[in-house]
């Protein structure tokens, strides 16, 4: 299992502040891809490539989940 992190993407929200954070827990990058871009808000283009990727050896039997993280902006 990994886990995915995007530091910041255009579009996770459809809140004034659109952009945000993704991180992923899934089996590969094209799973997180599909996990990420399945979320109501989220739109991660194709050419978005992850900030980080970790491998976690103690979450082999882990939930793939997404987890979102819009930019509060300045309000």
């Amino acid at each position: 299992m990994k886990l995915f992190v995007w530091f910041s993407v255009d579009k996770v929200s459809y809140a004034y502040h659109a952009e945000g954070g993704l991180v992923v827990v899934a089996y590969d990058e094209a799973s997180a891809r599909k996990l990420a871009n399945a979320q109501e808000d989220v739109i991660l283009p194709p050419n978005a490539q992850p900030d980080r990727v970790y491998t976690i050896a103690d979450f082999d039997d882990a939930t793939p989940e997404v987890m979102v993280f819009p930019n509060a902006g300045c309000c």
